[in-house]
């Protein structure tokens, strides 16, 4: 498994599709969701916590990193598993390590600064959360595993690292596929002649899933019916067939867990708008089918800054989520509103610092740039 990048055209060639103001728009929801529950007046918060829109936008985030991993796979790293790997590393590790390097100094500071300091629910805290061990801990808290082995750190101040965990878990588990199918196809991808062998594949995710609903599995693990309809999706936009029989059968899958995941969320608040999120939902999934079936043979520039965004507003919302809480500010309109403003610029200078650099590493395993 070698890291040099393929020459060949076929592997170089992937459709433009616009899903960076999609990506952007599902790291909105998320924004919305936490400071418009937790930063908002009473009555906003009543109308926003029911319809869960970041837990939606979660969701919706798995399904498209399906199909675009899958992409990747096929069109640029057929037989490349371990430059595939390397290159989704250095997308999610570098930003998170920045990202939390970020919020223990701007923690820190508060505390210092003022002698208080609250979570973005308002939980007060406490000088303990710059324990070393706690430290190391919230280092190691993107690892797949860690839940399940209840290692998680005493305070993680980036919570949504579990989101992470499930990414890198499913990062991991095409990784070994695709490693199998190249000793057995060389350079096949997953849309070639290896067709049986990723439905076998994706059979198995989907079963893990279900002992993981169980709890006999990891719990990133349920996630599995999302990821696999994205890639399914792909597989059938690329003409199998097959494969849209097995996105059609992760759609009943994703209800379900998506009723399981809300259950406890649903328990503690009212109304209960079940309705709303499965809409909410079908919208974002909507979305997503329409714009993976657009071709453009360029992107506008603006759709892939905006897409360049999402990641660092998903990493760096909350910690501004704490600043605005820690500092008393008042609830309502005004502070939802500026906290996403501060939430987009920290995320502004956080690509900048480090996404940019090391996008080079990206578009060298990659074999080209994108966009």
């Amino acid at each position: 498994m070698t890291l040099a990048p393929s020459q060949s055209a076929a592997a170089l060639s992937a459709p433009l599709r616009p899903f960076g103001a999609f990506r952007f728009l599902l790291a909105v929801l998320v924004m919305v969701h936490h400071f418009g529950i937790e930063l908002a007046s009473p009555a906003m918060a009543a109308a926003i916590a029911p319809r869960v829109p970041g837990d939606v936008a979660v969701m919706a985030f798995f399904v498209l990193s399906g199909f675009i991993i899958f992409e990747a796979i096929d069109s640029f790293y057929a037989g490349r598993p371990l430059a595939f790997l390397a290159n989704r590393l250095l997308r999610i590790v570098p930003p998170y390590v920045a990202a939390l390097v970020a919020a223990v100094a701007i923690h820190a500071a508060i505390l210092q600064a003022t002698g208080r300091l609250y979570e973005l629910d308002g939980k007060p805290l406490g000088a303990a959360i710059f324990a070393p061990a706690n430290l190391v801990a919230n280092l190691f808290d993107l690892v797949p595993g860690i839940g399940f082995m209840k290692l998680t750190p005493a305070y993680e101040f980036l919570w949504l690292a579990w989101t992470l965990r499930v990414e890198l878990m499913f990062y991991a588990i095409v990784f070994v596929a695709a490693g199998l199918l190249a000793r057995a196809n060389g350079r096949e991808g997953f849309a070639g002649r290896a067709g049986v062998a990723w439905a076998a594949v994706a059979v198995l995710f989907l079963a893990l899933g279900l002992l993981s609903a169980f709890e006999r599995a990891p719990y990133t693990l349920q996630f599995a019916p999302y990821f696999v309809f994205g890639a399914a999706f792909y597989l059938w936009d690329r003409g199998r067939r097959g494969a849209l029989a097995m996105a059609l059968l992760c759609l009943p899958l994703i209800g379900v867990q998506f009723w399981d995941y809300n259950a406890g969320f649903f328990a503690r608040h009212l109304p209960r708008d079940r309705a709303g999120h499965y809409a909410l939902l079908a919208v974002c999934i909507g979305a997503f089918v329409f714009l993976a079936l657009r071709r453009l043979n360029r992107l506008p520039r603006w759709d892939r800054w905006l897409g360049d965004l999402s990641y660092p507003i998903y990493l760096n919302h909350l910690t501004m989520g704490v600043v605005f809480q820690s500092l008393g500010a008042a609830r309502g309109w005004t502070t939802v509103l500026l906290a996403m403003a501060a939430s987009v610029a920290m995320a502004l200078l956080m690509h900048a610092l480090v996404e940019a650099r090391v996008k080079r590493w990206r578009d060298a395993l990659r074999g080209r740039a994108l966009g």
